[in-house]
């Protein structure tokens, strides 16, 4: 976060290959939509309580 201007910041394009060239366990995944609604929860409001 960019605290002077309170907005994410991109992750430097110098330093892309460091996440591209990392190595991954034996279960790694790329996330999709279909994983995040797997188990048909909705969240909850906790702040609306």
């Amino acid at each position: 976060i960019d605290l002077k201007t309170r907005k994410l910041t991109g992750f430097p394009d110098e330093l892309g290959h460091v996440l591209t060239d990392f190595p991954k366990s034996k279960d790694f995944k790329i996330l999709t939509k279909e994983d995040s609604r797997k188990f048909g929860k909705r969240p909850v409001d906790l702040i609306g309580e």
